[in-house]
């Protein structure tokens, strides 16, 4: 979620019903060895910003793209 949502670690962590969002990143740390905003800063739509990887498809819709 962390990575592919724009949800605050604090909405993830009720989401995932923990007891408070303290408890939630002391566990997030123990198991990543990094805060939930971290781990957001270095992998958060990583895929997404790869070089030639465009994740929206040409065509009619595209924000950028004008109809003719």
């Amino acid at each position: 979620m962390l990575c592919h949502s724009d949800y605050s670690s604090q909405e993830i962590a009720a989401y995932l019903a923990f007891s408070s969002h303290s408890r939630s990143c002391s566990q997030f740390r123990a198991s990543f060895g990094c805060t939930p905003t971290e781990y957001r800063k270095r992998h958060f739509r990583r895929k997404w910003t790869q070089p030639g990887h465009d994740p929206i498809p040409s065509g009619p819709g595209r924000p950028d793209t004008q109809p003719d």
